[in-house]
């Protein structure tokens, strides 16, 4: 495998089949994001390796187990992300580090036998996208709570808020807030993940992000009554 290496991303992801697959713990990446991620199983390696290798894309999908150390295809979701490999750094331990950036949702239709690692034919999922005024008022009521999240958080920095009010289509804005709610459940991140009618997921990501405003209402209250006591 190359060291530090950066990866052709024009790729065309019909001809790819079938694509390396990669297994993650508590894990779920969107379209559009940009992540490191360190591997260090056998197979997840070897998957990586025909990734960079063969120069086709790779599938990241969580597995049901978190415990599972060698997870089959029926210790997965169905649902996933094809990524691509953006840089590659092999670690003196062993691990690879490595930089990938998701493309699109993606459904494993069948498996290839493989005992040296996860591979299978991928379908691509597209959003199901309603122009209508439903939607804009949907994508307006997202931005909203999340500039109300943003402002009794301080770890999000404002200007996410900016970067995210750029964004016009409603299933990848879905995704970029969801990437910045750390506290949500891994069931729920996977959930944002098998939705796709964007139209849906966007009322489900406000759900949860009016959810999350009211626990940390709840805790700014909480730390109000402490200091008062004191």
């Amino acid at each position: 495998m190359k060291n530090m290496t950066e990866i052709n991303t024009h790729r065309t992801q019909e001809k790819q089949n079938p694509i390396p697959i990669l297994p993650l713990r508590d894990s779920v990446i969107y379209p559009f994001m940009v992540v490191p991620l360190f591997i260090n199983r056998p197979k997840s390696i070897q998957a990586l390796e025909t990734s960079v290798n063969t120069g086709k894309q790779i599938f990241f999908v969580a597995q049901k187990d978190a415990k599972n150390e060698d997870p089959k295809f029926g210790d997965l979701y169905n649902i996933g992300t094809l990524a691509n490999v953006l840089q590659v750094l092999k670690l003196p331990d062993g691990t690879i580090k490595v930089l990938a950036e998701g493309v699109s949702r993606g459904k494993i239709k069948s498996l290839v036998l493989n005992e040296n690692l996860l591979i299978g034919e991928i379908e691509v999922l597209e959003d199901i996208i309603s122009k209508d005024n439903e939607t804009e008022a949907l994508i307006r009521s997202l931005l909203d709570e999340f500039s109300n999240f943003v402002k009794l958080n301080p770890k999000i920095p404002p200007e996410i808020l900016s970067a995210l009010s750029n964004i016009n289509e409603p299933g990848r804005l879905s995704d970029a807030v969801a990437a910045h709610l750390p506290l949500i459940k891994f069931e729920d991140k996977q959930k944002i993940l098998e939705i796709q009618d964007a139209k849906h997921r966007l009322r489900f990501v406000i759900g949860l992000l009016v959810h999350e405003i009211e626990v940390l209402q709840v805790e700014e209250k909480l730390k109000h009554r402490v200091k008062t006591q004191l």
